[in-house]
């Protein structure tokens, strides 16, 4: 009982991390993360101007990383956490007073306080599980993309997701195919996936080699 209370308890946390072990779960989050994250920036394939959404953004470590690709690089971030939002102004408070970083609070609902055809680039890693209504989230995103705007989604395999402890408590797991479809009824064009491994250490501290994907696709209002 002890153990499943306690991988319960990390799972809240993972979905939004709070309270006194809010930051050290967010650096466990980063370095697990990193490759991931990496990879996702890989794939955006960043250009001199692009506007980029990121939903969940955690503490933030790495978007200077994101910035750095060129100068006229802005970005916004959605994230549900507090703790999570006040770490990450902490970390990066010279690029938001120069307005090249934005910073929103959401209420995790999926619905986004951006206008439409607003961003080029949007990504998100380690984050559509906890969506509750995957299909309104992919729609909000795909109503503030810009025509041909690029969307970048990272997250691990369902296969290997549903082997972790953890994720039995409140995880949504998906294959690429499954989200494939959904972005396909949405519009979404040119939807492709690619699969990765990496060795790291799992959430609940243990040496693990994962599995995860990369789905992209391209917003078209053309049929």
């Amino acid at each position: 009982m002890e153990n499943k209370d306690s991988m319960k308890e990390l799972a809240s946390q993972l979905r939004c991390p709070s309270g006194q072990q809010a930051e050290a779960i967010a650096d466990n989050m980063f370095a697990s993360n990193r490759r991931m994250i990496e990879q996702a920036l890989e794939d955006l394939a960043l250009q001199e101007d692009s506007k980029v959404l990121e939903i969940g953004f955690g503490n933030g470590e790495h978007i200077h990383q994101l910035l750095d690709t060129s100068d006229s690089i802005q970005y916004w971030g959605a994230e549900v956490s507090q703790s999570m939002f006040d770490l990450a102004m902490a970390k990066n408070q010279l690029a938001v007073d120069s307005n090249r970083v934005t910073f929103h609070l959401v209420d995790g609902s999926g619905l986004l306080p951006f206008p439409d055809n607003h961003f080029d680039r949007t990504f998100s890693v380690n984050t559509i599980y906890f969506w509750p209504d995957i299909d309104l989230s992919l729609r909000e995103i795909y109503r503030t993309l810009q025509e041909d705007g690029l969307l970048v989604l990272t997250f691990v395999e369902k296969e290997f997701g549903a082997k972790l402890p953890f994720t039995q408590h409140g995880f949504s797991l998906y294959t690429d195919d499954e989200i494939a479809e959904y972005l396909y009824q949405i519009g979404f064009k040119e939807i492709q996936s690619m699969t990765y491994t990496d060795d790291t250490t799992s959430k609940d501290g243990t040496p693990v080699k994962r599995t995860f994907l990369t789905v992209y696709a391209v917003k078209s209002e053309n049929t």
